[in-house]
């Protein structure tokens, strides 16, 4: 092979390696894109939630009020009625949100350090037939163990 031909060769394996280099960039800022807005909606779904708990808790004072008010004694349980069992499910239901936001942001942390850069890279090596899915789940359970592709 000449010189010219060896320039061209070398051109277009550069060239492959910036497309893969770039390929591999847009994947990675859509992974991050889908990420934050799954934790975006949660933080959403848990300020709804807010807002509801306090409109329950608004009915119950202006139940309270209003027995006092009508009866001169002290409400019983009965008196909350359905906004306290609003109150406590959708209290429930914000715990549980709040929860699977913070899983979210854990497993982000993870997933932005070394970890996740090995990961990656087995992902692709699967992808690409490099490695068998056998190979895959082995070295990434030393990864988690050990943070390396060693056992």
């Amino acid at each position: 092979m000449g010189i010219i031909g060896k320039m061209l060769h070398g051109s277009i394996d550069l060239g492959g390696k910036i497309v893969d280099a770039m390929g591999d960039a847009v994947n990675r800022t859509g992974q991050a894109i889908n990420e934050s807005a799954a934790q975006t909606s949660l933080q959403v779904k848990i300020n709804v939630v807010n807002s509801e708990i306090e409109e329950c808790y608004r009915e119950i004072g202006r139940r309270v009020v209003t027995h006092i008010r009508t009866t001169r004694t002290s409400p019983n349980l009965t008196v909350y009625g359905e906004p306290l069992r609003n109150a406590i499910a959708k209290t429930v239901y914000k715990e549980q949100l709040e929860a699977e936001l913070a899983e979210r942001e854990r497993q982000d942390e993870v997933m932005s350090g070394a970890f996740g850069d090995m990961k990656r890279q087995l992902d692709q090596a699967l992808a690409a037939g490099l490695i068998t899915q056998q190979e895959y789940d082995t070295k990434l359970l030393n990864v988690a163990r050990t943070g390396s592709f060693r056992s």
